[in-house]
């Protein structure tokens, strides 16, 4: 029996996706959330700078 509503919790593209690609993704939001970090909070901005990461310049 199928629950109503369980495509809002399964997305059985994503969930079942090979280990590669799933780490892939992982780290592509990973970066993305760095940069956003980088760019929007004086405190994340500060830290990296003073620890000689610059999240802007990744690719």
């Amino acid at each position: 029996m199928i629950m109503k509503g369980i495509d809002q919790y399964w997305n059985p593209l994503l969930e079942t996706l090979p280990r590669d690609k799933i780490k892939a993704l992982q780290f592509k939001k990973f970066k993305r959330i760095l940069k956003w970090g980088y760019e929007n909070s004086k405190l994340y901005r500060r830290i990296y700078d003073e620890a000689g990461f610059h999240p802007v310049y990744m690719n």
